[in-house]
């Protein structure tokens, strides 16, 4: 079948895989619509697979099972299909984590058509699910360092083991934001991180969500003169929202041009913006 040409193995989105699903199966049959697709998959519902698709509604265990036996997945597929479901389904950053774990398991075991592309998509998600990785590559573009991880680990706050520092650094060399010196020192060859697209949002979230506890840690551990943490609550309308973002916008790129002007760095800081609602709207209880 010329759906078969679809690799399920290098999607992390099941809706974008049920979507090329679609326009493969449609260019070779013009017949083919939403509503023979639910049909054809026994949903009651004829306009169920055209909701899904459409991020209008989610996907319950008895769909996963009806799409999967009608697309013919063999039995590493239709497991793989099951857990990226409930991955892109799962609500918690904890819960994604653990189903991603297991998305990477079934390409390991059983999914030989993985591609290098999705091998750099888990590389990337483990890049940034431990936000030390971020803080051990800013340590290396300050300090000489070479194979001493004892004293890597102790530089990062909170301290790890020397064994995490060594993953780390093996790490950020195999996605190519380190480098390995012909005299054995390792060197930062680009200042800027890009993600691209092909990255996790949950993974990014993850590291958001550790920068959050790191800094609750800060305030009870951290001296006064050696952190900043401040706070505003605000009433303000969506457009005036729109508006301080964009200022911050700004300010990120002035902080991002002062520490990359800074030639004497030696201290790795995470600088945290949190901007989010308190309340609910009530537009038609405003005060006029």
């Amino acid at each position: 079948m010329a759906e078969d040409k679809i690799n399920i193995f290098e999607y992390l989105d099941f809706r974008n895989y049920l979507n090329d699903f679609y326009t493969l199966k449609k260019s070779s049959a013009h017949q083919f619509s939403y509503k023979i697709f639910a049909e054809k998959a026994g949903f009651k519902d004829k306009s169920c697979v055209f909701s899904v698709l459409n991020r209008k509604r989610n996907l319950n265990p008895a769909g996963v099972l009806k799409i999967s036996r009608f697309i013919d997945h063999n039995s590493a597929e239709a497991e793989y299909f099951e857990v990226l479901v409930n991955f892109n389904q799962a609500n918690e950053i904890e819960e994604k984590r653990d189903f991603f774990e297991k998305l990477c398991k079934i390409k390991d075991r059983g999914a030989k058509r993985a591609s290098k592309m999705q091998m750099l998509r888990r590389d990337q998600f483990e890049f940034y699910s431990n936000w030390y990785n971020v803080a051990i590559r800013s340590i290396i573009e300050m300090y000489h360092f070479k194979n001493d991880y004892k004293w890597l680990a102790r530089m990062v706050k909170p301290a790890i083991s020397p064994k995490r520092a060594r993953q780390s650094v093996q790490l950020l060399q195999k996605l190519g934001l380190i480098e390995k010196q012909k005299n054995g020192f390792f060197a930062v060859p680009h200042k800027v991180i890009s993600t691209g697209k092909e990255v996790m949002s949950f993974a990014v979230q993850s590291f958001h969500a550790e920068c959050a506890d790191l800094a609750k840690r800060a305030i009870l551990h951290t001296q006064g003169s050696q952190r900043n943490i401040s706070g505003l609550t605000l009433g303000i309308s969506e457009s005036g929202y729109d508006l301080i973002c964009e200022e911050l916008q700004t300010f990120q790129a002035k902080v991002m041009a002062i520490a990359e002007n800074d030639k004497m760095a030696d201290t790795v800081y995470q600088f945290n913006f949190h901007f989010f609602p308190t309340s609910n709207s009530d537009k038609e209880r405003l005060v006029k």
